[in-house]
């Protein structure tokens, strides 16, 4: 483990077990391609919980969301959500030109935003 920085921790680890597992659960070669594999939706629900849980930790924002500019993680996300019960939300944000820490940056692909959450927890919806 090294040092961390903006609340993401540095791993280096040098282990095909490790590797292979990984890519057993995910797919696509770059931040624009990445996802979710379809094994998950076949595993348990703390599983799923849990890689829902681990991207909101890596991806998210606050409040249940995570952000992403790849189209199919966030289908991905939106299927996992589906399978543990969770009502989602998808929008976008063009974010042409956005500030982060203090630096600027100007971008060309909008950011998708999926929300979601449990009609348990709104008071608003009633019994139904």
């Amino acid at each position: 483990m090294y040092d961390s920085k903006n609340n993401v921790k540095f791993v280096k680890c040098f282990n095909k077990d490790l590797y292979d597992t990984i890519c057993e659960y995910t797919e696509g070669k770059d931040a624009l391609t990445k996802g979710v594999s379809p094994v998950v939706y076949g595993q348990s629900i703390p599983f799923r919980r849990g890689i829902l849980d681990g991207l909101y930790a890596t991806d998210g924002g606050n409040s249940c969301r995570i952000y992403s500019s790849s189209e199919k993680l966030i289908q991905d996300v939106e299927t996992l959500c589906t399978t543990l019960g969770l009502n989602t939300v998808v929008s976008e944000d063009p974010r042409e030109n956005i500030t982060i820490r203090g630096i600027d940056y100007e971008r060309n692909a909008p950011v998708k935003c999926i929300k979601w959450y449990n009609l348990r927890n709104k008071r608003g919806m009633g019994d139904g």
